[in-house]
C-alpha cells in the first residue's frame, strides 16, 4: 500500500509541472516500448514511443524535443549509444538519458558515453517513476528560480504553474 501512495505522489510532481515531461523511449520490442510508455504515461508524462533508431531520428527531425530518453543498448541498424549521441546533438538542449537494456555489461560504456542512468530489464516501474519525477521536480524547481530572479511577483510565478509543492516552498 505504501508504494501505492509514493507513486501517486510522482504522479502528481509529473502532472503539476508546467508541463507534462516529453519521454522519448527507444525500444525495439513491441511488447516493452508500449509497457514503458504506458508506465511513464500513468505517471504524467507525455512518452513518443520509437521501435527502432530510424523512428526514432525520424521524431527528432519532426522537431520532437523530448526532456528524457529511455534507450535500449540493443537496436537493430545502430547501437544505443551511436543513437544516443546522434539524437542529443540534434537537440537544443540535453536530455536525461537512461539506458534501458538487457545487457548487464554496458553499465561502464554508458556512463562513459554519457548516459545518466543504467536499468537492466525487466525494470522495476517505482524505480523509473522516482527518477523521471525527480527529474521533472528539478526542471520546475531551476525555472521557479528564474523566474523569481527575473523578478516576477508570486502572482506571475502561480500563472507559470510553478507554484504549489515544492517550488513554492523555497525561500
Amino acid at each position: 500500500m505504501k508504494k501505492k501512495q509514493q507513486h501517486k505522489l510522482c504522479g502528481n510532481v509529473l502532472m503539476d509541472a508546467t508541463k507534462p515531461l516529453d519521454v522519448l523511449i527507444v525500444e525495439d520490442n513491441y511488447d516493452t516500448a508500449d509497457s514503458l510508455a504506458l508506465c511513464v504515461r500513468l505517471f504524467g508524462c507525455e512518452p513518443r514511443v520509437a521501435y527502432s533508431p530510424t523512428e526514432a531520428g525520424c521524431l527528432v527531425r519532426d522537431r520532437f524535443e523530448p526532456k528524457a530518453i529511455l534507450l535500449d543498448i540493443g537496436l537493430p541498424e545502430m547501437d544505443g549509444f551511436a543513437l544516443a549521441m546522434e539524437i542529443c546533438a540534434a537537440l537544443p538542449k540535453w536530455p536525461l538519458v537512461v539506458a534501458v537494456t538487457g545487457h548487464a555489461d554496458t553499465a561502464g560504456r554508458a556512463k562513459r558515453e554519457g548516459f545518466d542512468l543504467h536499468f537492466v530489464k525487466p525494470v522495476d516501474p517505482s524505480s523509473l517513476v522516482d527518477i523521471l519525477s525527480t527529474y521533472a521536480e528539478g526542471r520546475r524547481i531551476q525555472k521557479w528560480f528564474k523566474y523569481r530572479r527575473l523578478g516576477a511577483s508570486e502572482q506571475e510565478v502561480a500563472q507559470a504553474g510553478l507554484s504549489g509543492r515544492g517550488a513554492s516552498s523555497i525561500p
